[in-house]
């Protein structure tokens, strides 16, 4: 962990994440976690900034968490008041020394980009600052960037949140505001869909305003009267949100709006990882069985497995057979010995290939000796490729 010489960081900082309830955190070791990250003044704004960048990684947020005592100022767990090292938490976590060193390398480099451009679009204030107390109520929604859009789509006025309370300090009304903004984003279907957006929206709001009474409750005494008429009140609402949930539940049967998360739920996040998986070029499948890495391994030759293992009428029949997956009657009109001759072709055409191009078989028994390079050409153009770009790689000819 690096060390810090500078005087003017805090050691110790407590500041008030984004989307987190309006909680206060602290963080016990701010001097080194500043060193580490590269943190600025303010520093409040910048760990706030930093907080909503870290938590969406969560090994990552565990490791800043337990290495700088970042952690809820009032509910802390156990394990919040226990700094570990970094030998404790990589023994905590199971991974090498360099492993947890790249983790911080690549959070900081991620850092160090929102960061810049942050500075980029905005060379006199950062974004999520706290706007300055002489500018005008009007005005200060041009610092309030986040969920600009998502706000404006479902028509919620920004005086919302500005004009609510005068005691209310800006910062309360950002953090109010960026948590109805997220809320909303995660509605967007619901608050599109014109039978149920009078719903939704009436229930989100609910959800505001009993959001507004448990804070001002939790500064009264549950003896005044005060207390128990902001609790009527909340339970009054709490009775028609409930009603509303129950119908948005029924029109939108793949949310979880009550607390349960349903098969379809389920199966729509399976379908969604599915797509994302394959929507990486290297993890297409080329004949509805195998990559394009996989079809390469599956050609190569050797002295101990001279024939190529890849079987085209195999894919033929599994192609086919995909196509007819619904029919029950489906019989493969392929006579077995036709996919035995798509096998036994493509095999003699590997081999008259390889022979044209004067690809000799590898020997696997041989091996190679340290610093050689080995007989699969596209195994020695990956390591070339993975070469840094000013090392040019080694290559020496194999001693007869």
């Amino acid at each position: 962990m690096n060390s810090n010489s500078n005087p003017t960081i805090p050691v110790i900082l407590e500041y008030l994440p984004i989307l987190v309830e309006g909680q206060q955190w602290r963080v016990e070791r701010f001097d080194l976690l500043a060193a580490e990250f590269l943190l600025d003044e303010p520093w409040d704004e910048q760990m706030t900034m930093f907080h909503g960048l870290a938590c969406a990684h969560v090994r990552r947020w565990l490791i800043v968490r337990r290495l700088f005592g970042v952690a809820p100022l009032i509910s802390r767990t156990e394990e919040d008041l226990s700094i570990l090292t970094r030998e404790q938490l990589c023994e905590l976590l199971s991974i090498t020394a360099k492993e947890l060193q790249a983790e911080m390398d690549a959070l900081r480099a991620q850092w160090q980009s929102i960061r810049t451009a942050t500075l980029r679009e905005h060379p006199t204030k950062q974004k999520f600052a706290t706007p300055p107390a002489d500018v005008p109520a009007e005005q200060a929604t041009d610092i309030f960037n986040f969920g600009h859009e998502i706000l404006e789509k479902h028509c919620f006025p920004e005086t919302m949140f500005t004009e609510f309370d005068s005691k209310r300090s800006p910062e309360q009304n950002r953090l109010e505001r960026d948590w109805f903004a997220k809320r909303a984003s995660e509605w967007d279907k619901m608050l599109s869909e014109p039978m149920a957006e009078s719903i939704a929206r009436e229930a989100l709001l609910n959800e505001l305003y009993l959001r507004r009474l448990q804070m001002e409750m939790t500064i009264l005494s549950p003896s005044s009267k005060r207390w128990q008429e902001l609790l009527a009140a909340k339970n009054d609402i709490e009775v028609r949100r409930e009603t509303q949930l129950e119908k948005l539940q029924e029109m939108f049967p793949e949310s979880s709006l009550a607390g349960k998360v349903s098969f379809r739920a389920v199966i729509s996040e399976l379908i969604q990882a599915h797509r994302e998986y394959y929507a990486n070029g290297d993890r297409m499948l080329i004949d509805k069985m195998f990559t394009h890495a996989e079809i390469e391994v599956l050609l190569r030759q050797s002295v101990q497995q001279p024939q190529p293992q890849y079987r085209f009428g195999l894919a033929v029949a599994t192609i086919q057979a995909m196509n007819n997956l619904y029919d029950p009657n489906y019989r493969s009109r392929v006579k077995l010995s036709v996919f035995k001759k798509m096998d036994a072709a493509f095999r003699h055409a590997v081999n008259d290939v390889r022979e044209e191009l004067r690809e000799p078989l590898v020997n696997l028994e041989e091996g190679v000796e340290p610093g050689e390079g080995d007989d699969f050409p596209d195994l020695q153009e990956s390591k070339e490729l993975q070469a840094e770009p000013n090392e040019i790689p080694k290559t020496e000819e194999k001693k007869p």
